[in-house]
This record gives C-alpha cells, structure tokens and sequence, in this order.
C-alpha cells in the first residue's frame, strides 16, 4: 500500500511553554512606598549580539514620561536622589533588567511630580510627542509592501497571513469621547470620519487581535538594523510565550506614510501603560495625581489618600470636576480595570474605563 508524502510534525521550542523574562520596575523618587512601583514591564528585547536582556529605551522612557503626565525631559537613573547619575544610553540602546527611578527636573518646593492614575485624565501631548514617535516621519520604509488599512481580504498586517482577519482600532472605538476631547481629528486628513477614520484602523488576524484587545502587546517604534524607524509589536505581558516568539520585534506591513499614524499609536501606548500603575496606588497611600474636570479640558494636580481628594494645589476646586479619583478606590479594592467597583457619588471604573 503507497503511502503519501506527509509533513513532518511541528518542532516544538521549550520558549513555547516557559518564559524567561525577567522584570524592570520604575519607581517614583518622591514617595516613600519602596514596595509599591509605579510600574512593571517584563524583559523581552536583547542587545543584537545576545549579550544583555532588557527592555528598549526609548520605549521605556516613553512608558515613564507619559505616567509622569508627559514629562519627556525626565530621566531614569539606578538612584532614588534626584541628583542621582542619569542613565548615559541612546535611545535604541538596551536598558538592562532592574530596578530605576525616573526623576523630572525642576519640581517645585520639592513637591513629588503628578502622576496619570487614569487612561481618562492623560492629556495627548500636542507640540510635544516624543522624538522617538516622531522619527517615523523620517524614515518612511520602502522595501516593505504598501499596506492601506482596511479592506476586505487584506493580509495580517503583523502576520502576512490572509486568513481569519479582523478590522481592529488603534485608539479604540468606545473612546470616541476621549477622541474629541484631546482634538485628535487634527491627525485625519479628512474629518468626516473621526475615530472611525481608516487610519485609526488595521487589518489584523483574528487571534491576535484579541491579543491586542488585551494590551498583551503593543505597537512601538524602534530602529531595524538600517537605523529606519518603524512601528513593530512590543510584548507587554510575559504570559505568552509562544505569542512573543512569533510576534516580538517582527517586521510587520505597517508603512506609516511618515508619522501619520504616531499620534494614534501613541495614545494607544499611553492607554496601555497607565492601567499598569495599579499597584503604585497601595491601601492609605497618598499620591499626587493629576485630574481632569468636566467640560474642562485641562489637567489639575491634587493629593489623594486612599481613593479620597485630601489636598489641592492653589486655585484648584474639587468641587466643580468630574472627579476621577474612584480610580484609586479601584485599584484598592479589584486590581483589575474590567471589574465593576461600585462607589459612592463617584464614577465607577467601569464607566471610566468605557469613557477610554
């Protein structure tokens, strides 16, 4: 009897199964908490001759600049002092596994820096988006075929791969409020369509966009080995390895047509970040936090303690905002942004999160 020409079974990679990352956790030098960071990211990029793991720096310090409500001429440095030594690295170097500090200079009466504790109260850095998002502009890659988002039996845009492919939001598409807030129509070339906008879409294969819909993994420039500048995945989650073998650093068919799409990729980073602080906000810890009020488009600083406003800086009225410190009664009490807490007089984080 013939037999027929099989393939061979699949190899299977121990990576597949077992993560090996390692941690980076940043702190804020003005609070006195040392176990409570203001966040954590695993280590999954390694220095091109495989000598150091860690994470990529302007990746890194990006992450930091916008918790510490875009303060993008901040500084991470091994010390807690503010006149501690600043890390000397470019910003497509690697920043090995560890414990950092960011520091922002020239903080007044030697107040801690405010810090986002909400996707909802961060304000998008206009005139001042960071020189890493604004190198794709720079740098528009030629040898990776066109890729327009989407259309009807596109490819993958991470993957290549045709099959089971879905239409996925940059900023997502319940955050159509947050859209018009921080005037992101500006970035359309067109304003008829807004967050619907097909350049706040891509065409992504099924699974990964669950992925996606997660923040298992984000979207980030960095520089292939040309020195060109372009949007590749970047694993936030060490819990899939199998995920971050296939997906992390690839090469994807993202062609930015300049920086076009910076903005939207960046408003997603920042969202994705943020909700990472929750173990910064411990039990009767008190944090300086920005808020935004209703109809008012600016952000205030005030202290808090505990999920309760108990101090504002000058001129700020607690009573006339749209108070989203049921963030930090949140982070208390649930630890995770789908969950419901209901609390009193205040927006539940479930509203705030569908506000974002």
């Amino acid at each position: 009897m013939p037999g027929y020409n099989l393939k061979a079974a699949k190899s299977i990679k121990f990576s597949h199964y077992v993560s090996n990352s390692g941690w980076i956790t940043i702190y804020h030098p003005g609070h006195e908490s040392e176990n409570a960071p203001l966040f954590g990211l695993p280590v999954v990029d390694s220095a091109t001759d495989g000598s150091k793991r860690g994470i990529h720096y302007g990746t890194l310090h990006t992450a930091c600049a916008i918790v510490a409500n875009n303060r993008f001429d901040g500084f991470l440095s091994r010390e807690k002092s503010p006149s501690g030594v600043p890390l000397d690295i470019g910003i497509h170097d690697i920043v090995g596994e560890g414990r950092y500090y960011f520091h922002v200079p020239n903080v007044e009466d030697c107040e801690p820096y405010e810090v986002v504790s909400c996707p909802a109260n961060w304000t998008f850095p206009h005139g001042d988006i960071p020189k890493l998002f604004l190198d794709l502009g720079n740098n528009r890659t030629t040898e990776i075929p066109t890729y327009t988002p989407p259309l009807s039996g596109m490819l993958c845009c991470l993957s290549a791969r045709q099959t089971y492919t879905d239409v996925a939001y940059i900023v997502p598409a319940s955050q159509s409020d947050w859209f018009g807030r921080n005037a992101m129509i500006q970035y359309l070339s067109t304003m008829t369509h807004g967050i619907d906008s097909p350049k706040n879409t891509l065409n992504i294969r099924r699974d990964l966009r669950l992925h996606w819909d997660e923040d298992h993994f984000a979207l980030v420039p960095k520089a292939n080995k040309d020195g060109k500048v372009v949007i590749v995945p970047h694993m936030l989650a060490n819990e899939y390895p199998d995920l971050e073998d296939e997906l992390h650093n690839q090469t994807t068919l993202i062609v930015t047509g300049g920086s076009r799409l910076a903005p939207f990729f960046l408003a997603r980073f920042a969202y994705q970040i943020i909700k990472r602080t929750a173990g910064f906000y411990a039990p009767f810890a008190k944090r300086r936090i920005v808020i935004r009020g209703e109809g008012d488009k600016s952000a205030v600083p005030v202290w808090t303690e505990s999920g309760e406003i108990k101090e504002v800086d000058e001129g700020v009225d607690p009573d006339n905002s749209d108070t989203d410190i049921s963030c930090e009664e949140y982070y208390r009490n649930k630890g995770q942004w789908q969950d419901e807490v209901v609390v009193d007089n205040v927006k539940s984080p479930y509203e705030l999160a569908d506000e974002w």
